[in-house]
């Protein structure tokens, strides 16, 4: 008896289709989960990350992205890039403001399964950044949510001045009260950086909020504002609370930053590594 083909229709990605913006954004970020790509591609949307697993689904049948288990509890999967999913986007250059901006190079969106590292046993693990990096793009995605008109990665940085001495965690370009566009910096500190890392922070921060950022990023609006994103409430390893806006306050004291200086805190609330809310800050230093 003849074998009955096959009616179903082989997947395939459309540029037009949220498949797609959904592969951009994972290839923007580096790595993507669920609930932040939700809130990209579905921004206020109560169905958002639901509605991001289905895509995301797609991009595993298609091997355009691979996942990835991320340690520890809640965290869940990050997804990366495949060299099909990068083959596609340099392609059909999506959505893609920065790729034609590098329009003479063929291969701007690369593979990224390389992401992390696997030890002798095979062992896959993330590399020591990954909940830094994190917070950054939860935070970034709440922005997002919230109207920004664009945000920028910091591995979207590190393309545009790769030899800077310091970079933001991230950038939001938002409208100022005329409507003109401008950039926020954000930096995000969860645990306690060591002395020379947080003077390098807090220097940043004080720059880019005196409109004089400490690099400059071509192509994007002038950086007005800096902001520091930190938990809401945090512990140290002894569990006792840590006060990070009145740590970072005293810091500024030390490094010699004018008093009546601004600044902008981003309040993180926290359920184990995710960014469920944020809300806002300022103190005069």
């Amino acid at each position: 008896m003849q074998k009955q083909l096959s009616s179903q229709i082989p997947p395939r990605l459309d540029a037009n289709e949220h498949a797609a913006t959904a592969l951009h954004f994972i290839a923007r970020f580096g790595w993507l989960r669920a609930i932040e790509l939700g809130r990209f591609v579905y921004p206020n949307d109560t169905h958002g990350r639901k509605y991001a697993e289905k895509l995301l689904r797609k991009l595993v049948q298609l091997r355009y992205v691979l996942p990835r288990k991320l340690p520890g509890v809640g965290a869940g999967s990050a997804y990366v890039v495949a060299a099909r999913g990068a083959a596609w986007l340099n392609a059909n250059a999506v959505g893609s403001n920065e790729r034609n901006a590098h329009a003479e190079e063929d291969d701007y969106y690369r593979d990224g399964t390389n992401w992390g590292r696997s030890d002798k046993n095979g062992v896959w693990s993330p590399p020591l950044s990954w909940e830094h990096d994190l917070l950054a793009t939860g935070v970034l995605s709440l922005f997002w949510q919230q109207g920004a008109v664009d945000v920028v990665s910091e591995r979207e940085l590190l393309r545009m001045v790769p030899n800077a001495s310091k970079h933001a965690d991230g950038l939001a370009v938002t409208k100022d009260q005329h409507g003109r566009l401008q950039t926020v910096w954000l930096e995000v500190e969860r645990s306690r950086k060591s002395g020379e890392n947080l003077n390098a922070m807090l220097k940043a921060i004080v720059a880019a909020q005196r409109g004089t950022p400490v690099t400059d990023y071509p192509g994007l609006p002038p950086v007005r504002h800096g902001m520091i994103a930190v938990p809401e409430m945090c512990q140290d390893e002894r569990g006792y609370s840590l006060n990070h806006q009145q740590r970072i306050l005293n810091r500024l004291t030390k490094i010699g930053v004018k008093s009546d200086t601004n600044i902008n805190f981003v309040l993180m609330q926290l359920k184990h590594v995710t960014v469920e809310g944020i809300r806002f800050a300022t103190i005069v230093a």
